[in-house]
């Protein structure tokens, strides 16, 4: 992952427009207010499925991050794994620099 993926969540985060945690994350969804959904990759298998469920049934994008806990703990001040973006010029400028960092 690099600077400018992690600035943007922040930015995201201080703006309101970010949820974080298993729970909050699913509600959120349930609600129908989320664009994306960024999950890290030091999350346990039965979580990653949850998340990966979520997506599917609510036609969600899902990234799956190259970036563990503690580097969103630095980014966002909250140490969580799941991630749910709650604004469309967001979720689709995160998922666009996930998809640059791919093509490298």
């Amino acid at each position: 992952m690099n600077n400018s993926f992690f600035n943007l969540l922040s930015l995201s985060m201080r703006a309101g427009k970010l949820r974080y945690g298993l729970e909050t994350v699913r509600s959120a969804v349930i609600k129908n207010q989320v664009f994306l959904l960024l999950t890290t990759k030091d999350l346990s298998y039965k979580t990653i499925k949850e998340v990966s469920y979520l997506a599917d049934r609510f036609s969600l994008p899902h990234l799956k991050l190259d970036a563990d806990m503690d580097q969103i703990d630095f980014a966002i001040g909250k140490r969580s794994g799941v991630l749910a973006v709650t604004e469309e010029g967001f979720s689709k400028k995160l998922a666009e620099i996930c998809n640059e960092m791919e093509e490298i």
